[in-house]
């Protein structure tokens, strides 16, 4: 059953504020929405991969 995600951020911030490192579940940081996504798609990646480039020269 999964975990209320407030009451899992206030037990992970209360045990960091003591100075302890805390390790968390990568499924628990998701759901506590602790890492921003802003990874570019493979796509748009390629896409871009000659930006600096500039034509004709």
């Amino acid at each position: 059953m999964p975990q209320d995600p407030k009451a899992l951020i206030s037990q992970i911030a209360g045990m960091a504020a003591a100075g302890m490192v805390v390790p968390v579940d990568p499924d628990d940081a998701d759901l506590m929405a602790a890492f921003e996504d802003d990874a570019l798609a493979p796509e748009d990646a390629l896409a871009s991969r000659f930006d600096d480039v500039v034509e004709g020269e």
